[in-house]
């Protein structure tokens, strides 16, 4: 995955950790990786969009009407024309998700309002950035919660969540 982001142009920032899957290390691990990431100069001042990305989550594209760029490009838009909106989630195979409250845009894509998942995503740098201050400046208040129900919280604190309502 490296080399292809790497040839692509991404700047990686790749973080490792002494943590265990499916406990608190595991969350506040992860937690402190967002926090070196969101907060790398180079990344705020260039990347109006981050793609997130784990490494155990492939992305298989099944629609032939669709590559991964366009994915990414609708996706954008999406972010771009859409203050409120924070990310836009991807599938791993398409096959969407009907459990998570939002709005389907492909059957790859979805907006996942007002829940925020690690999948992979494409997501709105600053707002991101400043989701993990709120997490890591109230740690008391989040240490013992979910990661990614953490960043749903302090997300809702900085702009809340609209659901197309004008």
């Amino acid at each position: 995955i490296r080399e292809f982001f790497d040839k692509m142009g991404f700047d990686i920032i790749q973080t490792e950790g002494d943590w265990q899957p499916g406990s608190f290390t595991h969350q506040h691990g992860y937690l402190q990786d967002m926090y070196k990431v969101f907060n790398h100069t180079k990344l705020q001042r260039a990347a109006p969009y981050t793609f997130w990305l784990e490494d155990d989550f492939p992305i298989i594209v099944k629609n032939p009407t669709y590559k991964l760029n366009d994915l990414f490009n609708i996706a954008i838009n999406v972010l771009h024309q859409n203050p409120s909106i924070m990310t836009v989630r991807f599938f791993r195979e398409g096959d969407g998700d009907a459990t998570t409250p939002g709005i389907d845009l492909t059957e790859h894509l979805k907006i996942a309002m007002p829940v925020f998942h690690f999948n992979p995503n494409i997501c709105k740098t600053s707002d991101l950035s400043s989701a993990i201050n709120i997490i890591i400046n109230n740690w008391k208040t989040f240490q013992n919660v979910h990661s990614e129900q953490s960043f749903t919280i302090a997300s809702s604190m900085i702009k809340p969540p609209d659901f197309g309502s004008k």
